[in-house]
């Protein structure tokens, strides 16, 4: 027989509202990376950075005996695939797909001394997490990184940044089961519903690969980022470019929206 007593009756409430509190803690968790980065627009970092090498090398494929320099920006040299994204004025072809993960293995062994993240030539190299990303100048950029943010999706894995405080930061969260048009949209409408977003953004997907890239300005702050996300075994892999609309300098702007659009995860 059915307990309908009062005790028991209040006991369901009891945890009924416990598991909405769970639902909601973790959803408010990872629509921190969004709000925090719309929310304030510019963050300057001032830590220390390594050094990043910006040597010479070769990287020979043992399957067609492929040479590349990192001197240049990989991803352009293997022609990796790219979809067109336009806001406003401005057209941004970002990669799409995976980097080949030998050549990203031999990639990450150009980076100076034993180091697993770091600048080579005109690429950024993160050997851990599995990605790469052109720099176009990046004697004009430093980095931080923090293992917190392997676990903790409020945290940068990677910041790179520059001198006027515009800087790129990449992040990776558990999408819970979300698909990448599921996890976007409501992300999306929860900046929308606190006043964070004027409107909603225009979103270019790419559904073979898992790709969605966006641009959106924060009315309060002059904050505007451009944002990619990756979806990749059940993770969300954000890389967000962060600059202010009347204070960032030009040519820093152009080098980030380059950095989002080419951030590429390695797979085979």
């Amino acid at each position: 027989m059915k307990d309908s007593s009062p005790e028991h009756e209040q006991e369901n409430l009891g945890m009924v509202r416990e598991r909405e509190r769970q639902k909601t803690r973790r959803f408010m968790m990872f629509l921190g990376v969004f709000a925090l980065l719309a929310l304030f627009g510019m963050v300057l970092v001032l830590k220390d950075s390594g050094e990043g090498g910006r040597r010479k090398v070769d990287i020979d494929l043992s399957k067609g005996k492929l040479s590349l320099s990192v001197d240049k920006p990989i991803l352009e040299q293997v022609d990796q695939p790219t979809t067109e994204y336009r806001a406003g004025s401005r057209e941004v072809a970002f990669t799409t797909g995976s980097l080949n993960q030998d050549l990203f293995q031999q990639l990450g062994q150009t980076l100076p001394g034993s180091a697993a993240t770091g600048f080579s030539g005109k690429n950024f190299i993160n050997r851990e997490v599995g990605f790469v990303l052109t720099v176009n100048h990046p004697e004009l950029w430093q980095f931080t990184g923090s293992a917190a943010g392997l676990v903790n999706p409020m945290v940068p894995i990677n910041s790179i940044y520059t001198a006027d405080g515009s800087h790129l930061n990449i992040t990776r969260d558990n999408a819970m089961g979300m698909d990448l048009n599921t996890y976007l949209a409501a992300s999306l409408q929860q900046l929308m519903n606190l006043g964070l977003l004027a409107d909603y953004p225009q979103v270019t997907y790419d559904y073979a690969s898992g790709t969605a890239f966006l641009f959106f300005v924060n009315p309060y702050s002059g904050g505007a980022s451009y944002m990619k996300v990756i979806m990749k075994n059940g993770m969300a892999y954000i890389a967000t470019a962060n600059y202010n609309l009347s204070q960032s300098n030009s040519a820093a702007v152009d080098d980030l929206v380059n950095m989002v659009a080419s951030f590429t995860l390695a797979g085979q």
